[in-house]
């Protein structure tokens, strides 16, 4: 086995609940096995409210990390010392202890590796409020690790087909516009040429033209420094209008490429992140855009006028040169210093602005709800506390921007002091003139620009390190197509099929969980079939219906396309077969008919009002002013749950599928229209497969098959008439809707 770390190496955590995979990446690398996190993440079953102590288990024995969970009191703590190990931190979160000290009177310190903000120590008593907490036993929850026999050759494998996250995807785009930087290139080096003008000018008017009292001499002068100052001007201007094209075309064509890579996503991502989360990647794109191109610009633009003025002082007096030098590069020592602190605060910050945004979302749309219970006043105050944890974050960045700045300040200023002194000291031995002198003050005076740019380059670079970080974990992940196909297996397209085969399925979200949602399912659907799933909700109806999609993957079991395994199929080939009706189905910010069909560049307007004629909502659209060009949605006319689950009905059969999915997609209509619906639905799928969730039964009466489902298995099977015969489960949600049994 390799030797472990002599320095416990830190990570900090890419989003809110990965705090759980990057204590297991430090503690892995502690024993010398460098796992990227996000591989980790899937390992522990990172969901949406995080991972438990189950998942850090599974997560460290797939790594071959043998694990103790224990419970256990400050003492006993100190007195086992296998380090590192990972805490159960109040409130909600993990982190790892690597280390513990004893002070000369006998107190012991704590090392903490906090994924949320960085290494830190706490005293003994500190450390029992945070790990301890209100327990009345005094104890805490731990886990414990030691490496297996096999722990390297597991990761000598993972590392030999792991490719390692780039971040020069962005050059891509970059080299793309490669003449419009060429040409933003040269113009910045003919403005840093036009800036020579100045000193050499003020030096020949002051030497030469003074004295002489030459006002023509002095006149040229002038003009040739005005001249320089226009075409200084000019060239800026046009390298301003450049770079404003270029980089909105690169921060267009790299943001429509996150979008799409988003699109190509499973939907098990997207359920373990808030919306905040993404739209926040969104935004980093912006910090990118902007360190590559105006802070790298302006870092380029400053090294030549660097190299330009360096020469020009160099020609006059090295020593003044290395003055100014020597002091700068303390200047730049200085400003390292608060590098890793300032990452600190970035992350911190992401957290903040993410949970404030969430916040504002949930008080936008959730209004009607808050009035309806009086709870303004309470989620203002929530709100009020994210905003109270955003003014902490920027008041220490501000606090550690002014000693930052402060020390810059005063190393500059004895900086110019020195350097004056000394130009000084020249003047007064006869060594340069007071025109080289004014001269050598303006060069000094542009030199101290190339730095501060240099920081600002620093700082930008910080923040577009983080951001690469955070959008390459969506960039590097895989397709969802990719990530379902079994190993060695090649990702076939739907054709036609003849039926669908559910063998010994087992399904849970959490991985970790001891509990299935669905258990030993087993169902056979035919082409042109009607199939129904009724039961309790809650017993994996809805969740059946996903696995059909493709949503999930089975944790046991398959589901066959005839002969082809799902996981095998291409996911957009299957769904373009599927006409779909969810219950949590989405109505987008567009008129009636762009709802219908999504894609607005194949309309068919004869077909639009053929589904919806079947979706009995014809004539409530045709009696709008606007009719099907009506703007619905977020920011369009109100419609009723009822209205809404017809718009997405007329979509669903819009697409002409093979096969319909209808989860509760009548449940908010009234029994008359339900009837109709069903009746136009019933004729419109002939030859068709349907599959209706529903717990009204009097919609699924007509089925072929019915499945009944009760806590995730499957208790009774058979049409209407058979299962009311059978006097079941199914007899028992009949009685009590109809009251049959009376």
């Amino acid at each position: 086995m390799k030797s472990l770390q002599s320095k416990f190496v830190f990570y900090h955590q890419a989003d809110h609940m990965d705090c759980a995979a990057t204590c297991l990446r430090m503690v892995a690398r502690y024993y010398g096995a460098d796992y990227d996190v996000s591989h980790l993440r899937d390992l522990v079953n990172t969901t949406r409210q995080g991972a438990s102590l189950a998942g850090i288990q599974d997560g460290a024995g797939a790594i071959r990390l043998k694990t103790l969970v224990s419970k256990g009191t400050v003492e006993n703590l100190v007195k086992e010392h296998l380090l590192p190990a990972v805490l159960y931190w109040n409130p909600d979160h993990y982190v790892v202890l690597y280390k513990i000290s004893e002070t000369k009177k006998g107190e012991y310190i704590f090392f903490i590796a906090d994924p949320a903000l960085s290494k830190y120590k706490v005293s003994e008593k500190k450390f029992r409020e945070k790990w301890v907490s209100d327990n009345a036993d005094g104890e805490g929850l731990i886990v414990f690790f030691e490496p297996g026999e096999d722990f390297m050759e597991t990761y000598d494998e993972y590392a030999l087909n792991y490719v390692k996250p780039s971040r020069h995807f962005y050059w891509e785009y970059v080299k793309a516009h490669k003449a419009s930087f060429s040409l933003i290139l040269l113009i910045t080096i003919i403005s840093s040429l036009f800036n020579l003008v100045f000193p050499v000018l003020t030096q020949k008017i002051v030497d030469t033209g003074i004295p002489n009292k030459d006002l023509s001499l002095i006149s040229l002068f002038l003009l040739f420094q005005i001249g320089a100052f226009i075409g200084s001007s000019v060239f800026d201007m046009v390298k301003g209008r450049l770079l404003y094209v270029v980089t909105t075309r690169i921060n267009i064509n790299i943001l429509t490429e996150f979008l799409l890579k988003l699109t190509r996503l499973s939907v098990r991502y997207f359920d373990n992140k808030v919306a905040s989360d993404i739209t926040q990647r969104i935004a980093d794109h912006s910090r990118i855009e902007k360190f590559l191109t105006t802070n790298l610009i302006g870092t380029i633009f400053s090294v030549f006028n660097f190299a330009f003025f360096s020469f020009l002082i160099l020609k006059y007096d090295y020593k003044i040169f290395l003055i100014f030098l020597s002091i700068t590069v303390f200047s730049i020592l200085w400003m390292f210093m608060f590098v890793k602190r300032r990452k600190s605060i970035e992350y911190k910050r992401f957290e903040a602005y993410k949970d404030s945004s969430n916040s504002s979302y949930e008080v936008i749309y959730g209004m009607k709800e808050l009035k309806l219970n009086n709870a303004q006043i309470a989620k203002i105050e929530d709100w009020g506390v994210d905003q109270k944890k955003i003014y902490a974050i920027n008041k220490e960045s501000m606090l550690l921007e002014q000693r930052q700045n402060i020390g810059n300040v005063l190393i500059n200023q004895t900086r110019s002091a020195l350097v004056t002194f000394y130009c000084a000291f020249l003047v007064i031995h006869g060594k340069i003139s007071i025109g080289e002198m004014l001269s050598i003050s303006f060069m000094l005076g542009q030199l101290s620009s190339p730095f501060t740019q240099f920081f600002e380059f620093i700082k930008g670079w910080n923040e577009a390190y983080f951001s690469f970080d955070r959008i390459n974990e969506v960039k590097e992940r895989q397709d969802e197509d990719d990530e379902f196909l079994p190993h060695g297996h090649t990702l076939k397209t739907v054709s036609a099929f003849e039926r669908i085969l559910i063998s010994n399925l087992n399904f849970k979200y959490d991985k970790s969980s001891p509990v299935n949602v669905l258990d030993g399912i087993n169902i056979e659907i035919k082409k042109g079939q009607k199939v129904a799933f009724v039961g309790n909700s809650g017993s994996g109806k809805t969740t059946l219906v996903k696995l059909l999609l493709k949503f999930y993957l089975p944790s046991k079991g398959i589901i066959s396309v005839d002969s082809n395994d799902l996981a095998e199929l291409e996911a957009n080939s299957w769904r373009q077969k599927c006409g779909v009706v969810m219950q949590d189905g989405y109505i987008f910010s567009a008129t009636i008919l762009q709802n219908i069909c999504l894609d607005s560049k194949k309309v068919d307007l004869e077909r639009v009002k053929q589904v919806c004629h079947l979706a009995n909502i014809k004539d409530y659209i045709e009696s709008l002013p606007k009719k099907y060009n009506t703007k619905i949605g977020g920011s369009g006319v109100g419609l009723s749950g009822g209205q809404i689950q017809r718009i997405l009905i007329a979509r669903a059969l819009y697409k002409n599928p093979e096969v319909l999915f209808f989860d509760e997609a009548t449940s908010s209509l009234d029994t008359e229209n339900e009837r109709i619906i069903m009746e136009n639905i019933n004729e419109f799928s002939t030859g068709k497969t349907l599959v209706v969730v529903a717990h009204r039964l009097s919609t699924v009466k007509n089925a072929d098959m019915i499945y009944v489902f009760n806590n995730g298995k499957i208790v009774e099977a058979g049409n209407h008439v058979e299962l009311l015969v059978n006097k079941g489960f199914y007899y028992k949600l009949v009685s009590n809707q109809l009251e049959l049994s009376n």
